[in-house]
């Protein structure tokens, strides 16, 4: 079984797999745990595919799609016109005084969205 599920490109690619290899085992998370690996590859991909899966989608760079995001999180967040945002951040982020981080918003969200979307099934879109 390969154990490595994606190869890094790059050295900052590859130091930031032993970062988050890092941070696992300091939570406790054991490495001969099958989900030790998988939550491995979803944090990388999370950290830094996304952007660059959304950069070649709308002829961006990786680095002007996070920008955007971030900007969009914080413009909302400090214009305070979504107030439902602070009550839905409320368990997965703690200082309400300042937006959360892409990483956040989008788990948060994509978490949402699986809680919510099945019990809709399409009922908004009618």
């Amino acid at each position: 079984m390969n154990t490595q599920l994606l190869s890094p490109t790059t050295e900052s690619n590859a130091l930031l797999m032993q970062y988050i290899t890092k941070l696992l085992i300091e939570l406790g998370i054991k490495p001969n745990l099958k989900g030790f690996n998988y939550l491995k590859e979803a944090i990388y991909l999370h950290s830094v595919i996304i952007y660059t899966v959304i950069a070649d989608k709308c002829c961006a760079s990786a680095k002007n799609v996070e920008r955007s995001i971030r900007t969009s999180i914080e413009a909302v967040w400090y214009r305070n016109t979504l107030n439902r945002s602070h009550k839905l951040f409320e368990s997965a982020y703690i200082n309400a005084d300042y937006p959360p981080s892409n990483t956040i918003f989008i788990a948060t969200m994509s978490e949402i969205i699986k809680l919510t979307f099945n019990k809709q099934t399409y009922h908004c879109f009618k």
